[in-house]
């Protein structure tokens, strides 16, 4: 069954919660999941109280449903990764999804940006993460706001 959910990407992690339409996520979104795990992404970075405030630092979207077809929203690195996020995300009819690329929300913050390029090093997810939805397949992936 496809998946719904908020996902960050992020050196070519993709990185957050999906979920079938009948189950609930853990976080109400990019913000409190990015408050509550950046220690675990960053666990060695000095600067966590700083990096715990950066939820938009990074590229980031959203899968919904709505009246029965999956829109996809997101930055533009989402759209140019979205048939990866998607088989990701369980869906096989990558055509049925809308697309809206044109959505103010979707935007990366120049100030979380810095704060996430400077700690990039720091960067390194758990072993058996629960919150990694997948790796980009894209040959561009390791760029993905690479430092």
């Amino acid at each position: 069954m496809p998946k719904i959910g908020y996902f960050y990407l992020y050196r070519g992690l993709v990185l957050g919660e999906s979920l079938d339409s009948e189950s609930e996520l853990q976080y109400a979104g990019h913000a409190e999941f990015w408050e509550n795990e950046a220690a675990n992404l960053f666990p060695a970075s000095p600067e966590t109280k700083d990096l715990r405030l950066c939820w938009y630092g990074c590229d980031r979207g959203r899968i919904t449903e709505f009246e029965g077809r999956f829109q996809l929203l997101g930055t533009p690195a989402v759209f140019e990764h979205s048939e990866d996020i998607l088989i990701l995300l369980e869906h096989s009819d990558l055509d049925s999804i809308i697309r809206i690329e044109a959505d103010d929300h979707y935007r990366i913050s120049n100030s979380d940006a810095k704060i996430l390029k400077h700690n990039a090093t720091h960067f390194c997810p758990p072993y058996g993460y629960r919150y990694l939805i997948g790796k980009i397949r894209h040959e561009m992936a390791p760029h993905i706001n690479a430092v």
